[in-house]
């Protein structure tokens, strides 16, 4: 699991027992999460990047002295579930394309005995 699956983890989480979309993230919650607080800051940057959440408020120092309160967005909360979905559909593409081409092959052996 990467450093941005595991945060992503833990806000959805925090997002389970919120009654909005917004999470907060502080220093105290660094040995819940298992990352150091570079590793957590350098996450939710890459996650803001992928268009996973927002950032609302955050420390002036980029540090987690004070907490970074964050805006998830649907793609972050059903992070998991759309990995698994494109996975299955990856199998299913490729699943779909080894059994035509067996076929084929299969095809191709028989007219060449044939001949």
């Amino acid at each position: 699991m990467t450093n941005e699956e595991k945060l992503v983890k833990f806000l959805n989480n925090k997002f389970q027992n919120s009654k909005t979309n917004e999470v907060s993230v502080n220093r105290h919650e660094l040995p819940e999460i298992g990352l150091t607080e570079q590793e957590v800051i350098q996450s939710i940057y890459l996650l803001n990047e992928d268009n996973l959440l927002d950032i609302t408020q955050k420390s002036v120092h980029d540090d987690l002295s004070i907490f970074w309160k964050l805006s998830l967005k649907s793609s972050c909360v059903h992070y998991f579930e759309n990995k698994t979905k494109e996975r299955n559909a990856r199998i299913k593409e490729w699943v779909w394309w080894g059994v035509t081409t067996l076929i084929s092959v299969g095809a191709l052996v028989v007219a060449i005995i044939a001949l």
